[in-house]
């Protein structure tokens, strides 16, 4: 990241699980791909522990929750009111194409909205608001 920023909020990504039939264990816990959202700031990506690496933006506005499929193929972005993104990216974080998937007219948003992926398929997302809404990308 750039030294110039300092952001009030760095909203993570949570690490992706994977479901066994007695508990929930962390999955690819060997991956060095992080994307974080930055209140205020864009979201930023990166690929490595070295933190003297710069992150690349990756997205723009007001960064919020972040989630990356498991097999690193799609990265979903969201940002104030409800907005979400479905990337793809390639390795070294630049944008190679986007689709907008928040359900449009869907009011009852807040301005940050937690989301999951589930963990059995990575093509369900549900978003919170003033209810809980099921994503299918």
């Amino acid at each position: 990241m750039e030294e110039s920023l300092n952001p009030k909020t760095f909203w993570l990504l949570p690490l992706p699980v994977v479901l066994s039939t007695t508990d929930i264990t962390p999955g690819n816990t060997t991956s060095e791909v992080i994307v974080g959202g930055l209140q205020d700031n864009g979201t930023y990506y990166t690929n490595t522990v070295d933190y003297t690496q710069p992150w690349p933006k990756v997205f723009y506005g007001d960064g919020s929750y972040c989630a990356i499929t498991h097999k690193r193929d799609y990265f979903y972005f969201s940002w104030q009111s409800g907005k979400l993104y479905k990337v793809k990216l390639n390795e070294d974080g630049s944008p190679l194409g986007r689709t907008r998937i928040d359900q449009k007219g869907g009011g009852g948003y807040g301005f940050i909205n937690p989301f999951i992926l589930d963990p059995l398929d990575d093509n369900v997302m549900y978003v919170s608001g003033n209810v809980i809404r099921r994503n299918d990308s």
